[in-house]
């Protein structure tokens, strides 16, 4: 299901990437912060953004996108979210090796290209504006 070869090398060029372009991360969550949010918060704050992944796709008419993401992390296969956290662990490589805070929504859109879902920063900053985990 995930794309092998070149897009797994440049995963953490793409979290950089990603990092640098994005005008709105004041308002996303960096993966420091959400360290140390409960697991349940943790768990809770992903839903979240795949919602909203849903709900864009959903908006946009793509049914093969939605249906390859439920299908990605509705099933029993764990390679997706092995991957969500690897791209979360390569955010906190690159954070500390660039000293950029990388924030969650960077991990999650890797993975999602990773899937051959490509969503736009915003869609996540725009509709997570005003969220607050509970802590």
């Amino acid at each position: 299901m995930l794309r092998k070869g070149p897009y797994q090398t440049l995963t953490a060029v793409g979290l950089a990437g990603t990092m640098l372009l994005s005008p709105a991360s004041a308002r996303a969550l960096p993966i420091a912060e959400y360290d140390r949010l409960p697991r349940d918060t943790k768990a809770l704050y992903l839903v979240e953004l795949l919602t909203r992944a849903r709900d864009y796709l959903v908006d946009r008419g793509t049914t093969a996108d939605v249906m390859k993401l439920s299908d990605a992390f509705a099933g029993e296969d764990d390679k997706v979210h092995k991957r969500l956290f690897e791209n979360l662990e390569t955010g906190r490589s690159v954070g500390r090796e660039t000293g950029k805070v990388v924030e969650v929504e960077h991990a999650m859109l890797m993975t999602l290209h990773e899937l051959g879902i490509d969503i736009p920063m915003r869609v996540f900053m725009k509709s997570m504006e005003g969220y607050k985990p509970e802590r």
